[in-house]
């Protein structure tokens, strides 16, 4: 489990991690783990290679959260079979409706 990782690190860097992982996942002959990442990072989520079904969304709702597969999503999944990456199409999927309103905000 890796909760943002691309915390302090140059976005060079950042776009690297999903090959790192993959690197990391082919290496291993007997068993492969499951990674589980979460992250804001547009720099990690243009990485070519994540697919529909690797991505989970944490969606905001007024009763908490939910999560969605990205690939029982047919929005998300035709965006991306257009070409678009898995940034261009999971950021603004999950950003709170009223993020805006944010600049509203008084001392």
């Amino acid at each position: 489990l890796l909760e943002e990782p691309e915390l302090s690190l140059h976005p060079g860097i950042v776009a690297q991690i999903p090959q790192m992982m993959l690197q990391v996942q082919k290496g291993r002959k007997v068993r492969r783990r499951q990674v589980l990442l979460s992250t804001h990072s547009s720099d990690l989520l243009r990485d070519e290679g994540i697919g529909a079904d690797e991505l989970l969304l944490i969606k905001p709702t007024e009763e908490g959260s939910e999560i969605e597969v990205g690939a029982q999503i047919d929005e998300i999944r035709q965006a991306l079979d257009a070409g678009l990456s898995p940034a261009d199409v999971a950021i603004p999927y999950t950003q709170p409706k009223d993020a805006a309103q944010l600049a509203l905000f008084e001392i």
